[in-house]
């Protein structure tokens, strides 16, 4: 199951468990991803739960783009030449 930040929900004590969450640079990394994979070494609870409502940002896919948004979000398969326009605001 791959869960990216906006959609992740963990308790405070496996957060802390887990270490927390990791300094990556968004264009090398993806702490969302990597908070949960050590989330999954700490509990084998790891469920989808369709009743919860999220919501996010939509900066990204107003500065970027459907396509360029989604090959982001899709391994880092965009990349912008600029490292600053990672962090869209």
């Amino acid at each position: 199951m791959l869960c990216h930040g906006h959609n992740l929900g963990i308790t405070a004590e496996l957060y802390v468990r887990c270490g927390g969450a990791p300094r990556e640079r968004l264009e090398e990394g993806s702490e969302d991803v990597t908070l949960l994979n050590r989330a999954r070494q700490h509990s084998a609870r790891v469920v989808r739960a369709e009743h919860l409502v999220v919501e996010n940002s939509l900066r990204r896919l107003r500065s970027w783009g459907a396509r360029r948004t989604l090959l982001w979000y899709w391994d880092r398969r965009y990349r912008p030449t600029d490292t600053e326009e990672v962090h869209v605001r």
